[in-house]
């Protein structure tokens, strides 16, 4: 007992827990007594929650202690929600899990930045999640009438527009005034940063946004610590030129909602901005082949019918998995294109032949010769086509091998998903997720023999 209270932590340890508890108790007041809306008493809880974990990496000396503290209000708040206590926080008509979500961004936003050695890039991250995305929600919900649609939920461009105007001044003061970053450097990183920041705040479901907005601006500063002003206007270039060329390529075809032309876009852009642009352009093809041809998706009958942020976000997570994980080992990015191209035509390929299932019980015959390519052709074509750019650019890819490999992890994820499918009822949702646990599966085989292939070849 007495080496626990001797320990460094303990007593801030203890003072944040007093604080957390004042905190819940001062929102349970102003909603009974002052009659304060859930929102606002939960974005008080949020921000005074965040405006105190800004400390955690000055005064904490060890993770455990925060990882203990983190864990203690998750419980709590699963407890309490189950018990219908804390009314003002839980007490929402949406559903949302960022009364979760938020302990472990901080947690794991902690962590990242202490691997890294860069607590100013905490302190950033973390003010940018209880600062701007609490004015957005305030603002949003009070003046926004400029309504836009992210699948069940409505968000507002009053409320996105002050979340990126507040995300700006924070990182462009935050890097003035915390690091030697200079004033030019500080305004384009800072632009580039809250547009990235503020379309991933826009199109975040059920709370996600507190994990997603911490990690991104911990990442793209990381990303962008030490770069010349000359990089960032060319950073800033690829930024415009992926979000104008997704969106003319999706958002005017009719199948994508405007959510899910903007989580394209922040794929395509990330693929160009880590790796190359022949990642880009393979991204970039891929949508053209989807949005414009009756291949793989067919015209929306009806609103629920549009490609929004949901099922774009299932269809390229594991290809931006390995997006991200390319990044950190550029050196031997030649590894990952098979695996990465895997995740984004495996994909494809299914929609091709459930478009072709779909048409047979429509009672029409397909309308191209295309339509009636087996398993073996989708993938052979598929992968022949996604595959020259990548030979154009990377002299280093083994083109046989590239081609056969990426061919057979296509055809993996294909019998992973159909195998899926075969077990209980099935909806949407889960047709989504079995099509990207087929990806995941499917590439993690083909990374392997992939790396062992080129370890062999380097000796």
């Amino acid at each position: 007992m007495n080496s626990l209270i001797s320990h460094p932590d303990f007593l801030p340890a203890l003072s944040i827990s007093g604080i957390f508890l004042l905190t819940f108790l001062a929102a349970e007041v102003l909603r009974y007594y002052a009659n304060f809306k859930i929102e606002a008493t939960r974005k008080f809880v949020h921000m005074t929650a965040g405006i105190v974990a800004l400390t955690f990496s000055y005064i904490f000396k060890s993770h455990w202690t925060l990882l203990i503290l983190c864990t203690i209000f998750v419980i709590l708040m699963e407890v309490t929600r189950k018990l219908n206590l804390l009314q003002s926080i839980h007490r929402i008509e949406r559903r949302s899990s960022g009364s979760i979500y938020h302990p472990i961004a901080i947690y794991t936003t902690y962590c990242f930045a202490s691997v890294l050695k860069k607590p100013e890039f905490y302190f950033i991250s973390i003010l940018v999640l209880s600062i701007s995305d609490s004015l957005a929600a305030l603002i949003g919900s009070t003046y926004g009438f400029k309504l836009y649609r992210v699948q069940e939920e409505n968000k507002s461009i009053e409320g996105s527009t002050i979340f990126f105007f507040s995300t700006f001044i924070i990182i462009h003061i935050g890097l003035l005034l915390l690091t030697d970053i200079g004033r030019l450097e500080s305004i384009l990183g800072a632009i580039i940063i809250a547009i990235c920041i503020t379309l991933f705040e826009a199109i975040a479901l059920h709370g996600v946004d507190n994990l997603i907005i911490p990690w991104g601006t911990l990442f793209i500063l990381y990303r962008f610590d030490g770069l010349s002003a000359l990089a960032l206007v060319h950073q800033l270039f690829k930024v415009g030129t992926s979000f104008f060329f997704s969106y003319v390529l999706s958002f005017p075809s009719g199948k994508f909602g405007a959510t899910g032309s903007m989580a394209f876009a922040l794929f395509a852009y990330a693929a160009w901005a880590m790796i190359g642009l022949d990642w880009f352009v393979s991204a970039l093809l891929g949508l053209i082949l989807v949005s414009y041809t009756d291949l793989f998706i067919g015209n929306p009958k009806e609103e629920n019918e549009i490609k929004r942020i949901r099922n774009v976000f299932y269809a390229v997570a594991v290809a931006a998995m390995w997006l991200v994980i390319t990044s950190f080992f550029y050196n031997q990015k030649q590894i990952f294109v098979v695996p990465y191209l895997v995740a984004l035509l495996s994909q494809m390929s299914i929609l091709w032949k459930k478009r072709r299932a779909e048409l047979e019980n429509e009672g029409k015959k397909s309308k191209n010769f295309f339509q009636d390519f087996n398993l073996f052709l989708r993938a052979l074509t598929l992968t022949v086509l996604f595959l020259i750019p990548f030979l154009l650019f990377d002299n280093s890819l083994s083109p046989w091998f590239s081609l056969v490999t990426c061919v057979i992890g296509i055809i993996m994820a294909d019998g992973f998903f159909f195998s899926m499918t075969l077990f209980g009822q099935w909806d949407l949702i889960k047709d989504l997720r079995a099509r990207m646990w087929a990806d995941l599966l499917s590439t993690l085989i083909i990374f392997l023999v992939n790396y062992f292939w080129y370890a062999t070849r380097s000796f």
